[in-house]
């Protein structure tokens, strides 16, 4: 889902801005996100590009359970931006990987 709504900025693709982006976020308990919090950005527009998508995705998430109750987690998502061949996406690269 994330992957396929993605788009690369053109502003990025024009200046060659190629890198990692990172972001984290709180997973609520019924499964919205919230509280974006940029940790690492190459600028362009990657990062709002992001959270553009992740706000589309609302109420899609998991949310933790610890003692059989849903409860609020952080999450943090690595996007690796390279400069798309063949109209490729951006890789996502989940941080758990």
């Amino acid at each position: 889902m994330l992957s396929s709504n993605l788009e690369y900025p053109v502003k990025a693709i024009n200046n060659h801005v190629q890198g990692k982006v990172i972001v984290k976020f709180v997973i609520e308990k019924n499964g919205t996100i919230t509280n974006f919090e940029i940790l690492k950005d190459i600028g362009y527009g990657c990062a709002d590009e992001i959270i553009r998508v992740l706000k589309k995705t609302q109420a899609r998430w998991s949310s933790a359970i610890l003692n059989k109750k849903h409860v609020r987690s952080y999450y943090t998502l690595r996007v690796n931006f390279k400069i798309p061949f063949n109209q490729s996406k951006p890789y996502i690269q989940d941080a758990n990987n």
